[in-house]
């Protein structure tokens, strides 16, 4: 009757189709954590499903379903199918079905269904799908065979706390939540699915895909909104890809990688090596920029980062991603910079020798690479990009030393350029986007007085020398001791040069060039 329960005893069954029609509560041995046996349900025949539950208020637990086809049986078999509301199908072993272990589907949509703590395996492949709304999947065990573990389709859910192997976890609508999972794709290639708005992914552990970790697309009927934090990323090819097809359509793509130290990810062995076409974020038809700050990449350098990053630099069409600043990883030798780019007008460079007229000087950035380099003339940031070609700077980066913020100026997106002017001696931080080294001869410098220099304590300034002195002289100048780092890009090889005060050992910045360009820390409490 209505509101009863049915304790099924240890035993070995064999069912036909039950049909479960009223509300009520069956419960096996396995409910509960005392030793009193297991109760096995094998599929006995009648149609594919082992349980049908067809009433609202139905709690099934505590079984052990064996989903074996029995002799001659030619349909597929599938544990627990569902078409009521309020329904909870909990602590049960879910094996040997030769398509899904549970699957909560009906027209209306089905509500409130909790779907927790079972085992699946050896089904299909596949695992657990649910077309719900207001439900949820919580802390169940699925190898599903390199098929889909875990379906959430549906408004108001969450997938949280489960641990899946050889499976895919696919969450779609509006309002969702992906929480606490430990996802290994193995044979289903990526881990985790999402389209819906808005879809949050946070605290998850994602690894052992050779396609994607996240991937990223529009729903049916609406775009994706995705916020991304506190997950980390272990031997996965692409951990991210957002992808538009159409963005045409108004069903866009929106994401927040990050945003704050509190909700880094971290990504480990993950997007390929430098220069292949594997890519720790990807975007694929986006165009709306992306925050993605404060993320541990598992790199120590901008410059390898932005190999990592497929985005606006590497085609105007897409949608630019902002990963500055980011985390170093502990495998650093020291601290690394962020962008590297250079002070704002205001705070020129340091004291150096009165200029003296100099040869006709000429700055180089390699095919797909970057350089620090001081600018010598006075003009806009259109200008100096102008200078080393048509189209190829895709970006570049300027430091403002009081504010210890980025500026920029963006090929083609004066919305995200926020590079006024650019003064004598501004050190400025450029991509070369194309596919051919990228020239520029500077412009003879004007005669200027003595300049000087503020970094404020314990912060970053990116500046142009216009001496010829060693690396200590030029860290002596800003007062004994406060220099502890600093850093000089080599364009030609792609890796930065450093000098740390007091360990010669690790330092390779001897003599340092007029116009050369360094990155350097005041660590001390003062300017």
């Amino acid at each position: 009757m209505s509101g009863d329960t049915i304790r099924v005893c240890e035993g070995d069954y064999t069912e036909n189709t039950l049909t479960i029609n009223v509300s009520v509560t069956i419960t096996g041995p396995g409910a509960t954590t005392a030793d009193d046996g297991v109760a096995i349900v094998h599929h006995g025949g009648g149609s594919s499903a082992l349980i049908d539950i067809r009433a609202d208020g139905v709690t099934l637990e505590g079984l052990d379903l064996d989903l074996t086809p029995p002799s001659g049986f030619t349909a597929d078999t599938l544990g627990i199918a569902s078409a009521a509301n309020y329904v909870t199908i909990q602590d049960n072993e879910i094996h040997n079905a030769t398509s899904l272990a549970v699957s909560a589907h009906w027209t209306p949509t089905p509500t409130n269904v909790s779907i927790l703590r079972n085992n699946v395996h050896d089904n299909g492949p596949g695992g657990i799908a649910c077309y719900c709304d207001d439900s949820g999947l919580w802390s169940n065990t699925v190898d599903a065979g390199g098929g889909t573990a875990l379906s959430l389709n549906g408004d108001r859910g969450t997938i949280g706390g489960n641990v899946v192997t050889n499976g895919l976890v696919i969450a779609a609508g509006n309002d969702l939540v992906v929480q606490d999972n430990q996802i290994s794709a193995g044979t289903a290639n990526s881990t985790l699915s999402v389209s819906g708005n808005p879809v949050t992914v946070t605290n998850n552990n994602l690894s052992d895909a050779i396609s994607y970790g996240i991937d990223a697309s529009p729903g049916m009927v609406s775009g994706t909104s995705l916020t991304i934090g506190r997950n980390t990323f272990t031997q996965v090819r692409i951990p991210i890809c957002l992808a538009d097809w159409d963005p045409s359509d108004g069903l866009a793509v929106t994401a927040t990688i990050g945003g704050s130290p509190a909700e880094a990810n971290t990504f480990v062995d993950s997007g390929g090596t430098l220069g292949d076409l594997s890519y720790l974020v990807e975007m694929d038809g986006p165009t709306a920029g992306v925050n993605a700050e404060h993320n541990n990449w598992g790199l120590c350098t901008a410059a390898e980062i932005e190999q990592e990053i497929y985005h606006q630099v590497d085609d105007p069409a897409q949608g630019l991603v902002d990963f500055e600043p980011f985390i170093a990883p502990g495998s650093c030798s020291a601290p690394t910079p962020t962008p590297t780019p250079t002070p704002t007008p205001g705070l020129t460079p340091e004291p150096t020798p009165d200029l003296t007229p100099t040869p006709t000087r000429a700055v180089t950035i390699p095919a797909q690479g970057w350089a620090n380099f001081a600018w010598t003339g006075a003009s806009s940031a259109q200008e100096v990009v102008d200078c080393f070609g048509e189209d190829k700077i895709a970006v570049m980066y300027r430091l403002n030393a009081e504010t210890q913020a980025f500026e920029r100026w963006v090929r083609g997106r004066e919305e995200l350029s926020t590079m006024g002017d650019v003064a004598q001696f501004d050190a400025l931080l450029a991509l070369n986007g194309s596919g051919e080294s990228a020239t520029c001869e500077m412009p003879d410098p004007s005669p200027v007085s003595p300049r000087t220099l503020i970094i404020p304590a314990n912060s970053w300034a990116n500046f142009a020398w216009t001496g010829f002195t060693s690396a200590q002289e030029v860290a002596d100048c800003f007062g004994e001791g406060k220099i502890a780092v600093m850093y000089r890009l080599d364009a030609g090889s792609q890796s930065f040069q450093r000098w740390i005060g007091g360990r010669e050992d690790l330092s390779n910045v001897e003599d340092v060039a007029r116009f050369d360009v360094l990155l350097a820390v005041n660590a001390s409490g003062e300017p």
